[in-house]
């Protein structure tokens, strides 16, 4: 009936669009896998987004092979080559695609694409250009850590960070940069370790730093350690100190669960790769300091 050839139909464009989508979406994860994470091999890549599209393969037939799908008639990629002919009563049904010698047809197109994918965001990354910059996880004995809420947007908060001068370590551009954004140095803090690794990320159209020519920014992150107590308001200095306009209005310890939630937004993905990264080392020096 016009009914059920209607809902074949509706079944088989969906399907296509499944497996379009696939595609698409597979090329534009792996490039935002690699500005993510550009530490990461490609094999590694490619094995994860593998894995991950395959799943939506096997949900793609598992919907057309679905009861429903075969009470209408629908045949799934995997039926038998086999179909029938207008002659033998079903002209309203269409024939049954023709499935790839060895089942692995789909499992090929998969990884052409994804490889293809990895090529291209690979060759887009070494072109991208990031700024160097150091930033500063101040954290106290409960654990929670220091953040400033942003001058130049309220109700937003982040870590004390800026650009490596030149000839500049990480950890010496941490230190310098916390003392200039929130006036802390030590003996008052106390310098633990510089992470490993970086973390990039990506800035929004229009800002002065993609007028530079820059894509974004790659972090590299410190640990220092405030064992004093009370607020930090009584101990900071936001007024911007080495020449520097003042970055913070103000400043409270957080817990990285509620930071998380009021992060600029284009850096919430940055940060929670940081916690990753600086959560563990972290409870480790309190443990072995003596805090929580």
């Amino acid at each position: 009936s016009e009914h059920r050839l209607g809902q074949r139909r509706t079944l088989g464009r969906i399907a296509g669009v499944v497996r379009g989508d696939r595609r698409r979406h597979a090329a534009r994860g792996m490039r935002a896998a690699l500005a993510s994470a550009p530490s990461q091999s490609l094999a590694f890549l490619a094995a994860r987004w593998s894995v991950r599209h395959a799943s939506i393969a096997r949900a793609a037939n598992a919907a057309s092979a679905s009861p429903a799908a075969r009470r209408f008639g629908s045949r799934s990629a995997a039926a038998p080559t086999s179909h029938r002919s207008p002659a033998a009563g079903r002209a309203d049904c269409p024939p049954a695609p023709r499935r790839t010698r060895g089942g692995h047809g789909t499992n090929h197109r998969d990884a052409t694409t994804l490889a293809m994918a990895a090529k291209d965001a690979a060759e887009e990354a070494q072109t991208r250009r990031y700024r160097p910059c150091a930033g500063g996880v101040i954290f106290n004995k409960e654990g929670l850590v220091l953040v400033g809420e942003r001058m130049d947007k309220p109700g937003q908060w982040q870590f004390p960070q800026g650009g490596l001068d030149k000839g500049e370590s990480e950890a010496d551009a941490a230190r310098r940069e916390v003392w200039e954004e929130v006036g802390l140095r030590e003996p008052d803090i106390e310098f633990v370790k510089t992470l490993g690794g970086s973390i990039k990320y990506d800035v929004p159209p229009g800002t002065w730093l993609e007028r530079k020519g820059f894509a974004g920014q790659e972090m590299f992150w410190s640990l220092f350690f405030f064992p004093r107590e009370g607020e930090p308001a009584e101990v900071c200095t936001l007024e911007g100190l080495g020449g520097e306009k003042p970055e913070f209005r103000s400043v409270k310890w957080i817990a990285w669960e509620e930071l998380l939630q009021v992060i600029v937004g284009f850096k919430r993905g940055t940060y929670m790769s940081l916690r990753e990264l600086a959560e563990p080392e972290i409870k480790a020096f309190l443990q072995q300091s003596g805090g929580t």
